[in-house]
């Protein structure tokens, strides 16, 4: 495999890693957790029920992990398929730069709202 197949292995792993780490880290959240976490909770509800939804935290977490690595992996793909074969020290630099923001967005960038 090559170097930045690699990078998009590990980068994806990490944002699967840190998605998964959410529930205990204690600090406030940000935009993009909550609506990952919202459609998870709608995929679930929709395969099965609400009510099963409201009960079964850990099927809506192995969900919304999973949406994590989709929504991180739509961009890094992306770039992994343009310049993989060109450029791929500058494939490997963006998909690291695009782990580093999508993190930064996960954790710290926009948090949510309190409240009306």
């Amino acid at each position: 495999m090559s170097f930045p197949g690699r990078v998009l292995i590990g980068t994806t792993a990490a944002v699967g890693f840190s998605a998964l780490v959410l529930p205990s880290v204690h600090s406030y959240p940000t935009v993009l957790s909550l609506l990952i976490a919202l459609c998870a909770w709608g995929v679930v509800a929709s395969m099965k029920s609400s009510q099963f939804a409201d009960g079964h935290f850990r099927v809506i977490w192995t969900v919304a992990v999973m949406l994590h690595m989709i929504v991180f992996l739509i961009p890094g793909v992306a770039a992994w398929f343009g310049l993989r074969n060109r450029k791929p020290g500058l494939c490997s630099a963006l998909v690291c730069a695009w782990c580093l923001c999508y993190l930064v967005l996960l954790y710290v960038l926009f948090p949510a709202p309190m409240g009306p």
